[in-house]
This record gives C-alpha cells, sequence and structure tokens, in this order.
C-alpha cells in the first residue's frame, strides 16, 4: 500500500471512502452555499474565504454505503472546535477540542441508498486552546487568520466487526527488534509481518484475546538517521481485518545536555514551523507543497522542525519520517489558563 496517499499513514485500511471535496456549507444553517473540504471556510481555497468571526457554522453532504458485511466507520482528521456529528437526522457523536482526530461507528445510522451527513461546528477564541490564531480582525504579530469547521480530511473506513483498534511500536536498537503492542475488539488469530524494501524481515503471530504484546526479531537492520529515513512498513492482520503501517529503527536518549540518536551526538537544528499557508491556512493545498516545506528547510541547513502550537496532519509527519526530518510536536495551549 502505498502510505503516501492514506489518510493516516501511521493506520491504513484498504476500504476506504474519501469524503473530502464539495460540501454544502452555511453559516446561519438557512443560506447554503459550495464549500471545499478539507479547507476552512476563512481559507481562500475553501471557495468562500471569508475572515471575520463567527461563532457557529453548518456542513451536510450526502453520500452512499457500500459496506459489504461491513462496519461504517466516519472518520475526521480535526474540526475546529466543538462538533455534533448527525447521519440522516439522528444524533451519532459529538466531539470538542479543535486538533485532534475522532471517530464513530455510523453503521446503525446508515440506509441503502444514499444518506446524509450534518455537522454543526461552533468555535470562539474565549478559554480554549487556539493556537497562533488571531482574536483580532486581522493577522497582528505572530497572530495569524482564524481556522474555524473541518480542517483535515474526512473519510469512511469500512472494517470487520471483528477488527484491530490500537497498536503501539517500541524499537529496540541494541537487540534488532521491535515490540508491538496490539488491542482488538475480540478474541482471534493474528499475525505481524514487518517489511523493509519490499522484503519480509520479520513476522509474528498466534491467538490473541483482545490484547497481547509480542518481540519481533528483525533479519535486517536499517536505522532511522537524520537525512536518511529508512521505514519498516508493517501489515497486521486480525481475523478478517488488515491495517497497513510503520515505524523506524532508532533509539533516542540524553547524556547530560547531550541529544543522542542511536547512540550518537546531534546539534537539533530546528526551524520553527507554525504549520500556516497563504491559501489554505492550517491546510496545506497538496502533499507536494508539504514535502516542498521540508525540502526547503533540510537544504538551508535545518534537520528537523519544531512543530509550533498546532497539531500537523499525519501525511506531513509520515514525509518528515521518510525524509529523515526530526519534528518536535507541541500542542496548540495558547489560550488556555493554567494558573
Amino acid at each position: 500500500m502505498n502510505l503516501q496517499q492514506c489518510h493516516n499513514p501511521l493506520f491504513a485500511r484498504e476500504k476506504v471512502q474519501d469524503l473530502d471535496g464539495e460540501w454544502l456549507f452555511s453559516f446561519d444553517n438557512v443560506v447554503w452555499q459550495t464549500i471545499r473540504v478539507p479547507f476552512c471556510p476563512q481559507s481562500d481555497l475553501s471557495g468562500i474565504g471569508r475572515k471575520d468571526f463567527f461563532d457557529c457554522c453548518y456542513y451536510k453532504r450526502s453520500f452512499t454505503v457500500n459496506r459489504d458485511g461491513n462496519l461504517a466507520i466516519l472518520h475526521f482528521g480535526a474540526v475546529d472546535y466543538f462538533t455534533e456529528v448527525y447521519v440522516n437526522g439522528k444524533f451519532v457523536c459529538s466531539h470538542t477540542g479543535g486538533f485532534t482526530p475522532f471517530e464513530a461507528d455510523i453503521t446503525k445510522f446508515c440506509r441503502d441508498g444514499e444518506n446524509e451527513l450534518y455537522i454543526v461546528v461552533r468555535d470562539c477564541n474565549r478559554d480554549i486552546p487556539f493556537g497562533k490564531q488571531s482574536w483580532k480582525e486581522d493577522s497582528f504579530g505572530c497572530f495569524y487568520t482564524r481556522t474555524t469547521g473541518i480542517w483535515q480530511s474526512v473519510w469512511i473506513e469500512y472494517a470487520p466487526e471483528k477488527r484491530i483498534k490500537e497498536f503501539y511500536f517500541t524499537p529496540d536498537v541494541g537487540n534488532r527488534s521491535v515490540t508491538v503492542d496490539l488491542i482488538a475488539t475480540d478474541e482471534g488469530n493474528y499475525k505481524i509481518d514487518v517489511f523493509l524494501h519490499g522484503n519480509l524481515v520479520g513476522s509474528a503471530g498466534g491467538v490473541m484475546s483482545f490484547r497481547t504484546t509480542v518481540d519481533i526479531p528483525l533479519d535486517e537492520e536499517a536505522l532511522w538517521e537524520i537525512g536518511n529515513g529508512e521505514l519498516y512498513e508493517v501489515v497486521i492482520l486480525f481475523c478478517e481485518d488488515k491495517v497497513y503501517s510503520y515505524f523506524g529503527l532508532r533509539e533516542v536518549e540524553y547524556d547530560g545536555y547531550k541529544f543522542l540518536l542511536n547512540g550518537k551526538e546531534v546539534f537539533q537544528k530546528l526551524v520553527l514551523d507554525q504549520g500556516y499557508y497563504p491559501d489554505g491556512i492550517y491546510t496545506a493545498p497538496n502533499v507536494e507543497t508539504m514535502q516542498n516545506d521540508i525540502r526547503i528547510a533540510s537544504e538551508l541547513g535545518f534537520n528537523g522542525a519544531r512543530l509550533h502550537q498546532k497539531v500537523f496532519d499525519p501525511k506531513f509527519l509520515y514525509l518528515c519520517d521518510k525524509a529523515g526530518y526530526m519534528v518536535w510536536g507541541e500542542f496548540p495551549s495558547w489560550g488556555v489558563d493554567f494558573s
């Protein structure tokens, strides 16, 4: 699978229905216009480009489902800030937080043929984490145009009822292995295959009940290093479910004030990346734009980035991993009084 084309390269299934593209959008739930998702209505790429303040907005679109016996799981990459989701007029879920992904099983809300997805989003810049979003009408200083509503991808994932829920990779450079912590919804057979450059270099399997942890020795060593983002690709099977992912074999630690990567001292020359785009605001126009940001920073002599006051798109993080480009994530805490 080409992980670069997936909405979430760390957790990708084959049966996916992309819901990005043209939606209907309204500021008052009365007058509707077209918007291009996943670009926020303040952005020019959305087709709206309204930069003033609004505390509530509405989205809707029709879609069909092709479950083939699977569950239909609706995913949102990020919606700023408080979201309510309805399918065919019935409440499905709500989510609070403008920077974190969420999902909902919408199987029981769907019907044969056409369905309607309806979203209500409320937003403000008061007592919530808003990062670098301006609370004035225009950008000023280091505060920039606001983002309201959907700003990362929306998609439906089709998965069997007995399915993989989560997994975590812990690389072990010294033992040339990876520990996999696998979580599923039930009991069943599992298999984990690890590939390097298309070749099978490690495998494990057996029967698990909801959760298991397994160490997988790796036949070949390819360390993740600065400028050389070697990645192992992983295929995880559980009953009839299949998920694709990846990891880098690397070890990070501190020796006093020295930062060590795979036991070697590395000076972190990081650019401050605020993740704003002139035409998309929080959302890059395409993958090529993300790649170009990494390329330019690398050519200027930086070996990584401090991702400032924003949770970045998983596709961007995957491109950083592939490039051997270090990133330090920083949650957008500005706007919250922790005193």
